[in-house]
């Protein structure tokens, strides 16, 4: 069983605004789920994934021999027999063997469409890591068997027969005794918090693409959402936003090392050190090399 800890981690940053059941269903038939990969794999000592992200798909595992660590959005749980896993969208994940047998699992990749909740579209979120009494794990299990077995043979009617069966999978597990802490919608954001969360979110990984996809899928709104909501709360667009951070720390490395601008532009989320030249004088009426070159003379000078 999970450990209160794991629990209490797995929980705590579910969202107050819950969906209940009826609407959940409705929703389920007016945007059936589409399974994208499904699988049934026996892991070896040898075998790990890497940590990754799916910035609009949901991911389903269910580990029924051996014992691994999975890392989820900077958790760490033990997973062994009879632990479900549910990655929503923009959750980065890890999974590594840690038994002499290896691991066994069931595992799919899932589209889910955003429901609107309190008049914008939200991602559901569902507890990440959990067990279910034996009853409910043993119908759970055979139709996650059928969803992955179906799918897994290709041909059209398989895999909407494999869609049917996860339907019926995240209905049991949404009428759950457990539901009350396992289905949930996205936080809902006041007015001026969603620039900020946004802001937050690029100060963290100005150094990567962070395309608008990827930061919405993390903040559970929906894309075109997220660009009006940032628009009216700053005025300038989330893009402009990113490259005014970028061109920030640029100038901030600039004045503390004497690195090159191509290493610069490669902290900094900027491939070419051409455009991040252009960007910066752009901003700063200077180039990156004559605003070093000033700021060493007014240091040597003081």
């Amino acid at each position: 069983m999970a450990s209160k800890a794991e629990h209490t981690r797995a929980t705590d940053n579910l969202p107050l605004g819950f969906l209940v059941k009826e609407a959940f269903v409705s929703h389920l038939v007016s945007h059936p789920p589409e399974i994208t990969f499904a699988e049934s794999k026996q892991w070896d000592t040898a075998r790990s994934v890497r940590r990754h992200a799916h910035p609009d798909l949901y991911q389903l595992d269910y580990f029924w021999g051996g014992r691994g660590v999975y890392e989820l959005s900077g958790d760490v749980f033990e997973i062994g027999s009879g632990r479900f896993v549910i990655c929503g969208p923009g959750d980065s994940h890890s999974i590594s063997v840690v038994s002499a047998e290896g691991l066994k699992s069931l595992g799919l990749k899932f589209r889910l469409a955003p429901v609107t909740h309190e008049g914008a579209e939200r991602w559901l979120r569902f507890s990440r890591v959990f067990e279910v009494g034996p009853d409910l794990r043993g119908r759970l299990v055979s139709l996650l068997r059928k969803a992955v077995g179906h799918v897994v043979l290709g041909e059209a009617e398989d895999r909407i027969i494999g869609g049917h069966a996860l339907e019926e999978f995240l209905v049991l597990l949404a009428g759950s005794a457990f539901s009350d802490g396992l289905l949930s919608v996205a936080p809902d954001r006041s007015t001026g918090r969603v620039a900020e969360e946004v802001l937050r979110y690029y100060e963290a990984h100005h150094a990567q693409r962070c395309t608008l996809t990827e930061v919405a899928q993390a903040l559970g709104l929906s894309k075109f959402h997220l660009i009006r909501r940032f628009a009216e709360e700053t005025g300038e667009t989330p893009h402009r936003a990113l490259t005014r951070i970028r061109l920030d720390h640029t100038r901030e490395l600039l004045l503390r090392t004497r690195q090159s601008l191509s290493e610069i532009a490669r902290q900094v989320g900027l491939k070419k050190p051409s455009h991040l030249s252009r960007l910066f004088k752009e901003r700063f009426a200077v180039t990156p090399q004559a605003f070093r070159r000033g700021a060493a003379r007014r240091s040597g000078g003081a």
